[in-house]
């Protein structure tokens, strides 16, 4: 094997690794927010308005993928949930969602929070990422439904889940006595660029694949 070859691989296992290592982030928007800021290559927001009464295998398309709810149960806005004063949707035990194609990005809008709320990111039966939420930094802004306020003793908040490993199944657990109250639940692509730290990685190994092109052509022209 050639020294270019060596290194074009070894590069290549770096970017690799540094990649597979990335584990899933859980982060929140603004207080207040109540839709993703991220851009969105594929895929959209599924908001339960159209919805009335307990409703199984419930399926919606958006941005060219289609998410299955195995169950849910909606409500009318009230103080414990409703984006923008819309239909929510509250899980009481778990709600799973299936999507047509694997996605890197999963979202949602969470109200009136509890210790129980969790969010489960599944690659077939490989799990990508386990989220609870209370365990995602909030300060004091969070407090009180953002909608007419009441509820102050509770949190309200729209989280973005954002992931290396692509995944295709979600699963919203409420693992407490309580709700799970959500809404304007958000999957898809967002075409994330690598870290800073990978870029610089990455250009340091074009950089030593060019180098070593350059003395294999020199070395050729020498020997000619």
């Amino acid at each position: 094997m050639t020294k270019f070859s060596t290194l074009l691989l070894a590069s290549a296992a770096v970017f690799g690794a540094t990649q597979a290592n990335a584990a899933p982030t859980a982060t929140a928007e603004a207080a207040g927010a109540q839709n993703t800021t991220q851009s969105l290559t594929k895929g959209g927001v599924v908001t339960f308005d159209g919805l009335n009464g307990y409703t199984a295998n419930y399926s919606e398309t958006v941005g060219g993928v289609t998410a299955t709810f195995d169950s849910l149960l909606p409500s009318h806005a009230n103080v414990y949930g409703g984006a923008f004063g819309s239909k929510f949707v509250t899980v009481q035990t778990t709600t799973s969602i299936a999507l047509s194609e694997a996605v890197n990005y999963f979202g949602l809008w969470a109200s009136a929070l509890d210790g129980g709320n969790t969010v489960e990111l599944l690659l077939g039966d490989s799990v990508v990422g386990l989220f609870n939420l209370t365990n995602t930094p909030l300060d004091g802004s969070y407090y009180g439904n953002p909608n007419g306020g009441g509820n102050g003793g509770e949190k309200y908040a729209f989280f973005n889940f954002n992931s290396d490993v692509k995944f295709d199944h979600i699963n919203l657990v409420e693992n407490g006595g309580g709700g799970f109250e959500l809404d304007n639940v958000t999957f898809g692509n967002t075409g994330a660029v690598p870290e800073p730290a990978t870029w610089a990685m990455m250009i340091a190994g074009f950089g030593m694949i060019g180098f070593a092109l350059r003395r294999r052509i020199g070395r050729i022209g020498y020997a000619a």
